[in-house]
């Protein structure tokens, strides 16, 4: 073997790139993935375990899984790593059009595969044909509630609770995500198994009303201290039962030590009720918690940390809100979503108007 390997050196090879490039060969688009994967899988439940932080989240790791079975392996799965070029890629991309945002994000796991498949020595160094392919624009939804359709939204969820086609715990997690900006994923479960952890729903030892602050174990982008309106604090207080366990949620499902999972469904029924029509889904509640602070004349560097929103380019590292004035921000915008919900908001009058009696 070793007189083999000497023969192979002399006529200018190298024994490791050939044995690299049959291994390459036999490697399948299929197979990558699956190796890449199972290694931040594994690197997922490692970092738990010692109590650091994930290189990705439970919930990415579940849309990476979807993305793979659905988006990529129907069409590329079979191909060869090294039979796999820039055309075909390109020709797979475009199959997705009128998906732009599943393009994107399968581009994106495409992508880091061939660059573990890199790292480990069994994709060639350079070889990735999907990082020269671009990405589809992406129109985000900016739609948001006006303080009319929140009246009739109010009135609408006052109404179905009172009879029964609405459970308080959908009631108040509305609350929570219009009174504090607050992400579905940070009250509720996920309504999709596979992202779900045991840290999902918020518990009532993670509420200090008192201090009127939350502390979130599983934020987007990490653990942090959410700053909770008086109406929010009162909801919160209205709702939470005698005696209850600290680690119970505080928006439960059928059972009381379970999370609610998902409230899409309950709150689109509440709605049409209103006779609002179904704009942005449910993140357009917390799009309208940040559109009314703006209304306000908050500016992004106030809504930014209310909202746990990660930095921005490096002038954002240089604008430090004070703890303060972040109180004043949440506790106004909280105040004019609660009126407007309670029906209690009052309309102003511009006595300078024609016709308007002094």
């Amino acid at each position: 073997k070793a007189v083999d390997l000497r023969r192979e050196f002399q006529a200018g090879k190298n024994p490791a790139e050939t044995k690299r490039a049959k291994r390459a060969r036999l490697l399948t688009v299929a197979e990558l993935l699956a190796a890449y994967l199972d290694d931040l899988r594994n690197s997922v439940e490692k970092n738990v375990m010692r109590g650091t932080k994930p290189p990705a989240k439970k919930s990415t790791l579940a849309e990476f899984s979807r993305l793979a079975e659905r988006a990529i392996l129907p069409t590329l799965g079979r191909i060869e790593v090294e039979a796999l070029d820039a055309a075909r890629v390109e020709r797979w991309r475009n199959q997705f059009s009128a998906a732009p945002t599943t393009a994107n994000r399968s581009l994106t796991l495409a992508k880091a595969a061939f660059r573990f498949g890199q790292k480990q020595g069994i994709v060639a160094p350079g070889r990735n044909p999907f990082e020269g392919v671009s990405r589809f624009p992406e129109k985000p939804k900016r739609e948001r509630l006006t303080v009319a359709e929140l009246a009739q939204i109010g009135a609408a969820l006052r109404e179905s609770v009172a009879d029964g086609t609405t459970s308080p715990s959908v009631s108040l997690a509305v609350k929570l995500m219009l009174y504090c900006g607050l992400r579905v994923s940070e009250v509720l479960t996920d309504a999709i198994k596979a992202r779900r952890s045991d840290l999902d729903g918020l518990r009532w030892r993670d509420v200090d009303l008192d201090a009127g602050v939350i502390h979130l174990r599983d934020a987007k982008a990490g653990d942090r201290d959410v700053l909770i309106s008086r109406p929010a604090v009162e909801a919160l207080r209205a709702a939470r039962p005698e005696g209850v366990s600290p680690e119970f949620p505080v928006c439960p499902g059928v059972r009381p030590d379970a999370p609610l999972v998902g409230i899409d469904e309950p709150l689109r029924r509440v709605f049409e009720r209103a006779g609002v029509p179904w704009k942005g889904g449910i993140h357009s509640l917390r799009r309208t918690f940040s559109s009314v602070g703006l209304d306000k004349g908050y500016g992004r560097d106030f809504l930014r940390p209310l909202l746990g929103h990660g930095k921005g380019d490096v002038t954002d590292r240089y604008m430090i809100a004070s703890p303060e004035a972040l109180r004043a921000a949440v506790e106004s915008i909280g105040a004019e979503i609660a009126g407007a919900l309670d029906g209690t908001l009052a309309t102003v009058l511009d006595f300078k108007r024609p016709g308007i009696a002094g």
